[in-house]
């Protein structure tokens, strides 16, 4: 890792770092693409103002994929968005 420079440089890194490393979350064009964790999110009423519409279409190209695991999960989904 190069060395940075200033607030503002290890503010950069830093962000940089935090996405690279929560990447698998949020990009469902990332190799190891996980949306429980987006699931969880949209399902707290607390939390889900915090889905970006980028979030929320990522849930939807996803649903079948991400929703295996809960039966009548997909009904739920299309009803909130």
């Amino acid at each position: 890792m190069a060395t940075v420079q200033g607030f503002k440089g290890i503010a950069k890194e830093l962000l940089s770092q935090l996405n690279a490393r929560f990447d698998y979350v949020f990009d469902d064009k990332h190799a190891r693409f996980d949306c429980i964790h987006l699931i969880s999110t949209a399902l707290d009423p607390n939390l889900l103002v915090f889905l970006t519409d980028e979030m929320k279409r990522a849930i939807e190209r996803n649903l079948n994929l991400c929703t295996q695991w809960v039966f009548g999960v997909s009904q739920l989904f299309l009803n909130i968005f």
